[in-house]
């Protein structure tokens, strides 16, 4: 709340580490380029491109759709409003997420011992 920086900044922050181990796979692909095989340099940029395209296309989609920039003091209060209802939002999901998971987990405990009684006895 009291950054300055908006959705697509904080996930790239958080994906800085994985990208610079993709660039320095980029770089060690540029510099051996005459000690490993054709193919190997030939395949290996695509996979590369490949590999970064999901991080940067998620990126480029937060930014367009960014309305977390800005500090809580500096929004106008219909932006407040909004930023409220989706933070409110994301923090009911995760909880009724892990209710249900929670329900989920005791049905499967309750059916399988239910289903699994008397097994192993004999009359």
């Amino acid at each position: 709340m009291n950054k300055q920086a908006g959705i697509h900044e904080e996930y790239l922050a958080g994906q800085q580490e994985e990208l610079m181990d993709y660039d320095e796979y980029r770089k060690l692909i540029e510099t051996s380029h005459k000690k490993v095989p054709k193919f190997f340099t030939s395949t290996a940029m695509p996979i590369y491109k490949w590999a970064i395209s999901g991080t940067k296309l998620s990126a480029g989609f937060l930014k367009r759709i960014d309305i977390m920039k800005g500090t809580w003091s500096d929004l106008p209060q219909h932006k407040r409003l909004w930023k409220s209802t989706l933070l409110i939002s994301a923090f009911l999901i995760a909880i009724l997420y892990d209710v249900f998971i929670k329900v989920l987990n005791a049905i499967m405990l309750s059916i399988n011992t239910f289903t699994s009684l008397g097994f192993g006895k004999s009359l």
